[in-house]
């Protein structure tokens, strides 16, 4: 269940897939409703592996909605629950971001002072 992952363990597995290129529609659909259950959650490194989900989905074309409904078999989603799944993936693809420039700004200080 999805409830009972670790935001850490979310991470690890949206990782995983990005780097196996999986196309399992079962295991990418768990991935982005854990997502969302645990992105808020998630420090800047479950992030960052997040957003190589995210980047990862897009190289290959997959949308949220494609996955939902190779899985669940229906296109259509109410609205209201499509503006929040949108939303909830934005807010997280920017903190992704963020965490990547924090992270190498981090470095490049780090470098200058050595």
């Amino acid at each position: 269940p999805t409830r009972a992952a670790q935001a850490q363990e979310v991470a690890n597995l949206a990782w995983a897939a990005a780097v196996l290129q999986s196309l399992d529609p079962a295991l990418l659909c768990w991935i982005w409703r854990a997502i969302d259950l645990h992105v808020e959650t998630m420090s800047n490194t479950e992030l960052s592996q997040v957003h190589q989900f995210t980047l990862n989905c897009r190289v290959l074309n997959i949308s949220r909605e494609d996955v939902f409904a190779a899985y669940y078999g229906a296109r259509a989603a109410p609205e209201q629950v499509r503006a929040a799944v949108e939303s909830a993936a934005a807010d997280a693809a920017e903190r992704g971001r963020l965490a990547f420039l924090q992270e190498a700004l981090a470095d490049a200080a780090h470098e200058s002072s050595s």
